[in-house]
């Protein structure tokens, strides 16, 4: 996944597993700063991040970045995506995993500016659709 989110002129991936019982620790592999994912998880991030209550609620790949939707978003959203910055990651691809059960990953690619519009018909976002489809959940467990 590393490969192939640097030949697409990407700078980080995540694999977030999320959990099924609210209580539950959120699992993540990732190639973002380690500062950056230490401060999420420990901080419960998943449970708010509105990158992560989309991927929970719809199917579809999707865009998202500072400069996309920031005026419907919540104070603690902002502040989030504003903390997300300060390491570079300002702009993503995401694709929801969902199975019979429901949501039970997401799998982002983001970089530090907005090079990549990925509409539904950009060839970049289906290949990040299909590697992101082709991980297997069991990764997480």
């Amino acid at each position: 996944m590393d490969e192939v989110t640097t030949a697409l002129g990407l700078s980080c991936f995540a694999y977030l597993s999320v959990p099924q019982r609210p209580s539950a620790a959120a699992h993540l592999i990732s190639n973002y700063p380690s500062a950056w994912t230490s401060q999420y998880l420990k901080s419960h991030y998943e449970r708010f991040d509105p990158v992560i209550t989309r991927a929970l609620g719809h199917p579809e790949p999707f865009e998202w970045g500072l400069e996309i939707d920031s005026m419907t978003r919540s104070k603690a959203e902002r502040e989030l995506f504003e903390a997300a910055a300060k390491f570079g990651i300002r702009h993503g691809f995401t694709v929801p995993i969902h199975d019979y059960r429901g949501p039970v990953a997401a799998v982002t690619f983001s970089a530090n500016d907005r090079h990549h519009e990925f509409g539904p018909s950009n060839a970049d976002a289906s290949r990040l659709a299909n590697l992101a489809m082709a991980t297997p959940t069991a990764m997480m467990l």
